[in-house]
């Protein structure tokens, strides 16, 4: 590594521990400047600590891309067709942010906020080799989740610990602290794919693999980690079963992991039981459950629209942001506006939801070709991705900055899984979370670069 990196390896390694020590004190998203939030600063709009950190981390850098560009050096968007896509879907987003300066609408600035951390793509891609620092980032997202699972496990288990004093029950602790599981799930990603592909796991992964799911599982009516879970699990067992490697051991943790609900639901008492099947029912089907007989009537009599819609009113959510975007379907005037959806699940009243999907976010907010250009950058970064034989000559370029392989697999299987979230929600609204988004996304797309500078096929 050259001398010249030193001083930006350092800072973006206290950034990333600092993003990682806010994970743990106080991971709740920016919009919910509540109690048990790490303090924040006002210019405007809120700010804390990590967020000055990295927006301060992102003007400093642009000022270094302009100087770069005003030179005429290279600044690439990445690999394949995917960096035409990035082209087109930046250009109509700027487009559309300038239509939305000119009409001033009451939420602009909270969303330029946001879109500015989509620019740490291009800074990572362009500026700094974080290459060698993967490791470590790595280490860091690991244990930050690892120590958020500790906590969560506590908390429902009432075991009592100093942090528990700001927290002293799980129904608090979940109402503030939810959000640092999702750092979480890099943990499990990790290791799950270190079980499948190690020839001999230790019992101390196996019990660290059994405390996540059970926490997954007593958070259960969190939707979004919940379907992150189910994301990491599924492509990594669809991967490596695809792959013919190590079917029975594929088959047996398979097999644990999907009777794992029944293991937990046999373990608690009887009103923990009566509370754990009510609450599922009511917060993934809408409606009450008071045992398990309840709860399969009403498994079969899901609805997808009214009070008792199963995706929380998403799917009229999304019929509503794409069709009103008809009016302006290429550039779009809507950034910056606060749209008001009437919704048959709250009973027709008219509220203002986000869209809780990227896609249908941009579409909206940045016009039809700017959804559809989001759309295939997603599905060709995972077509790109997902087979298992050019995953290992990825590897073998991943390797050079001491990567194991597992956890080449498991950065893969957790960005699968966070790009799902986004598809049903938002979770890189959040700056800290978006931070270690983009050093994972930008070190995979150099690794492929890499690759294809090599191996033409690939």
């Amino acid at each position: 590594m050259s001398k010249r990196n030193l001083p930006a390896d350092s800072i973006i390694l206290f950034i990333s521990l600092w993003c990682a020590f806010e994970f743990i004190i106080s991971p709740y998203p920016f919009y919910g400047k509540v109690n048990g939030v790490f303090p924040t600063i006002d210019f405007g709009l809120k700010f804390d600590l990590s967020e000055i950190l990295i927006y301060s981390f992102i003007f400093l850098s642009l000022l270094l891309l302009l100087r770069r560009f005003l030179t005429k050096q290279n600044i690439t968007l990445g690999y394949g067709y995917n960096k035409y896509l990035i082209l087109i879907f930046s250009v109509f987003l700027l487009s559309s942010i300038l239509v939305g300066f000119f009409a001033r609408g009451p939420t602009f600035l909270v969303m330029v906020r946001v879109q500015m951390i989509l620019l740490l793509f291009l800074i990572f891609m362009n500026l700094y080799d974080t290459k060698y620092l993967m490791t470590k980032i790595i280490k860091i997202l690991y244990y930050t989740g690892l120590i958020n699972v500790f906590i969560a496990f506590c908390a429902f288990f009432q075991i009592e610990l100093w942090r528990l004093t700001i927290y002293p029950d799980f129904i608090s602790y979940m109402k503030y602290m939810w959000f640092g599981l999702y750092v979480s799930i890099f943990s499990y990603a990790i290791l799950l794919n270190k079980i499948f592909i190690k020839r001999k796991s230790s019992m101390l992964d196996y019990a660290l693999l059994i405390m996540i799911v059970i926490v997954v599982l007593i958070n259960i009516t969190n939707k979004p980690i919940f379907l992150a879970a189910f994301i990491v699990t599924f492509t990594t067992l669809l991967v490596f079963f695809n792959a013919r490697i190590k079917r029975v051991k594929i088959g047996i943790i398979s097999l644990l992991v999907l009777l794992s609900p029944m293991f937990l639901y046999l373990g608690l008492d009887e009103e923990k039981k009566f509370l754990f099947v009510y609450v599922v029912s009511e917060r993934f089907l809408k409606a009450p459950a008071y045992d398990l007989t309840d709860l399969v009537e009403n498994l079969t009599t899901m609805e997808s629209s009214g009070g008792r819609d199963f995706s929380a009113g998403r799917l009229e959510l999304w019929q509503w942001y794409l069709s009103n975007v008809l009016d302006t379907p290429i550039v779009s005037d809507n950034f910056g506006a606060r749209p008001s959806i009437p919704l048959s699940s709250v009973g027709d009243e008219e509220v203002e939801f986000a869209a809780h999907n990227s896609v249908v976010h941009y579409t909206y907010y940045a016009g039809y070709i700017a959804g559809v250009s989001l759309l295939l950058i997603i599905l060709y970064f995972i077509k790109t991705t997902f087979n298992y034989k050019k995953r290992l000559v990825y590897y073998n370029t991943a390797k050079k900055y001491k990567l194991k392989e597992y956890e080449f697999h498991g950065m893969l299987a957790f960005m699968y899984a966070i790009i799902g979230n986004e598809l049903v929600g938002g979770p890189l609204s959040n700056a800290k979370f978006s931070w270690f988004w983009w050093l994972l996304v930008v070190f995979v797309l150099k690794v492929i670069s890499e690759t294809r500078m090599q191996y033409k096929n690939v």
